[in-house]
């Protein structure tokens, strides 16, 4: 008689493979399950990091728009700083002015005037000047607002935007020569200007013969060459002047001298054209007329 035995083993041989192929099915799972939600974190993340740039672009954009606004009612009001209640009227930026994006809204768009210490003036209140290296610089500050709201996964994403814009007063006497065209100097023995200069213009400069012990400012641009036109300097070869290594002639903003324009300035009370420009702000002003620009006067 012959019988068949099962060799020892194979049971437990089969158990284990089947407990081996468990094991790796789980494992398999766990990192197909931790893949998909890093995934769609990092596809969440992506999507609020697109919507909050958008957003701020957009707050920015307000912010620009009613910086324009600002600043044209701080030039008109040259010698007095403007009220939280003289913005009111404020250009306020609309989504559409952003191309109508779905699912964008903007609201709080603002400029109120604030202390030096950026606590907001409400209504009439004259904001305090800020004092510069004399009495006669002062700074105002204005806080400018934008809020713009999207929709982020059913609930909305608001982003705050705020900037700081400074109407500052400065005295004509910081300068020592204040230019609104193309300014040219080129001095025929050494010269050492210690005063601030600037020019609305380009600035041209070719001698070493000249020293700036100052800030040094253009609108622009500088450059170290002779004027175009200007034929007294045949075959001579232009060179850098001197300055402080700490503040070497800079870009800057157009300035309005004085700080007004004068035409607009002086315009209301001269209908019938005799407005002089620059030469009001040393003109005595007409008797019998009222003239509300008395304390922008020189005379």
């Amino acid at each position: 008689m012959t019988r068949s035995f099962p060799r020892k083993g194979n049971s437990d041989t089969r158990g284990n493979v089947l407990l081996v192929c468990l094991s790796v099915m789980l494992i398999a799972s766990f990192i197909v399950a931790t893949a998909l939600t890093l995934t769609h974190g990092i596809s969440r993340n992506s999507n609020r990091s697109t919507i909050r740039n958008a957003s701020t672009q957009m707050a920015l954009g307000a912010i620009d728009m009613a910086f324009s606004s600002w600043r044209e009612i701080a030039r008109r009001q040259w010698n007095t700083p403007p009220t939280t209640s003289d913005l009111a009227a404020i250009r306020q930026a609309v989504i559409t002015d952003f191309g109508n994006e779905p699912g964008y809204s903007i609201s709080n768009v603002s400029v109120s005037a604030v202390s030096p210490q950026l606590a907001v003036l409400a209504g009439a209140t004259t904001p305090v000047a800020a004092f510069g290296p004399s009495d006669a610089t002062t700074s105002y500050y204005y806080l400018a607002s934008a809020d713009v709201t999207a929709s982020f996964l059913g609930g909305p994403l608001t982003t705050h935007v705020r900037r700081l814009f400074e109407k500052q007063i400065i005295s004509p006497w910081n300068y020592a020569i204040f230019y609104d065209d193309d300014l040219e100097l080129h001095p025929g023995a050494s010269q050492e200007i210690t005063g601030w200069v600037h020019t609305n213009g380009v600035l041209y400069t070719a001698h070493s013969l000249l020293t700036f012990d100052s800030k040094v400012t253009d609108v622009q641009g500088w450059s170290i060459n002779f004027m175009p036109g200007d034929g007294a300097h045949n075959g001579e070869t232009p060179v850098s002047p001197n300055y402080q290594a700490d503040i070497p002639p800079a870009k800057d903003t157009n300035h309005q001298p004085f700080g007004i324009d004068p035409w607009a300035v002086f315009a209301a009370r001269y209908a019938d054209g005799s407005n002089d420009g620059w030469l009001e702000l040393i003109k005595r002003p007409v008797a019998g007329k009222t003239d509300p620009q008395t304390d922008a006067r020189y005379y």
